[in-house]
């Protein structure tokens, strides 16, 4: 994750995301990079007895909302377009187009789908 003049170093898959339980029954977490800093936070916790779905949606909203204002930040979008979003369909969280809302893939295969399973993907 790094583009641009602002480059910082992040690999994600050596990530720590830390997910608590506060004592009123809501899930917290940040996201720490190997060197202890913390990248991503939470500013609205979610209630615990959430769907599955909505956790995953939460915590991507979280982590959009939380990097996605940091330009170096490369998130899901299609060319010329706004970033996508994660949203619960059907009670699965899926990625989607912001504008249309047209679902393009389920959370954790967006980089599977290619253009001719998904007209969406390549424009």
């Amino acid at each position: 994750m790094q583009t641009g003049a602002r480059s910082y170093s992040w690999d994600c898959a050596s990530s720590v995301w830390n997910v608590y339980l506060d004592t009123v029954g809501a899930l917290i977490f940040d996201v720490r990079d190997s060197n202890n800093r913390i990248w991503v936070w939470t500013t609205e916790p979610t209630d615990a007895d959430c769907t599955v779905a909505q956790a995953i949606v939460w915590a991507a909203g979280r982590v959009q909302v939380d990097l996605i204002a940091d330009q170096w930040v490369l998130w899901p979008a299609f060319e010329g377009g706004p970033p996508m979003d994660m949203r619960s369909v059907g009670g699965r969280a899926v990625w989607t187009r912001s504008r249309t809302s047209h679902v393009v893939a389920p959370a954790g295969y967006l980089a599977e789908v290619l253009p001719q399973d998904n007209p969406d993907i390549g424009e």
